[in-house]
């Protein structure tokens, strides 16, 4: 995801600089990309094993958009956010708690009938019939399934965001440059 950040030049002393990526750029583009307004985008739920590369591929023929899909659904680390394949999920479940079952028969979210939330002491002084609980597997799993479901651009769109983008990129560098030669 980095590679697609601009670079700029970093003043080390009065006679040099570093060409770094400004990592910046991410929250510099958050009114851009809200004014795209993903409203106009379609719902899609990520398949098993979909990468954002797979998915620019089946979606707009191109892997181009990879990093497009990925800022236009606010996602900066494809580990953590993007939704994980059965095979890595369970790797992940026995690595983070030891083994699947143990995830399988560990409580971790109380809840009332009504679903909404509650503590664990609450959810104790409540009878059986008015309360269920998520177990750490149930959990994380109902995660890795949110973060399935993002929004795509139609092509046009996506052209066009991508096109702006890049402007957008030139013209934070070209900021960035003048900013380092005052």
């Amino acid at each position: 995801m980095l590679k697609f950040y601009p670079k700029i030049l970093y003043k080390v002393d009065d006679f040099d600089y570093l060409k770094v990526t400004d990592i910046s750029f991410y929250s510099k583009i958050k009114d851009f990309v809200s004014s795209f307004g993903l409203t106009n985008g379609r719902l899609y739920t990520i398949k098993n094993g979909e990468t954002p590369s797979i998915l620019s591929y089946k979606m707009y023929g191109t892997t181009r958009y990879e990093y497009s899909i990925m800022i236009l659904n606010d996602i900066r680390n494809l580990y953590d956010e993007w939704p994980k394949d059965e095979a890595s999920f369970k790797e992940y479940i026995e690595q983070k708690y030891g083994s699947i079952s143990n995830a399988r028969n560990t409580q971790s979210v109380y809840y009332r009938s009504d679903s909404k939330k509650l503590s664990k002491e609450s959810w104790l002084n409540l009878a059986d019939p008015d309360k269920y609980y998520e177990t750490q597997y149930d959990k994380e799993l109902r995660m890795n399934g949110e973060k399935a479901r993002i929004k795509l651009l139609d092509f046009n769109l996506m052209v066009s965001f991508e096109v702006e983008l890049r402007q957008l990129t030139a013209k934070l560098v070209a900021e960035e440059l003048n900013r380092m030669q005052k």
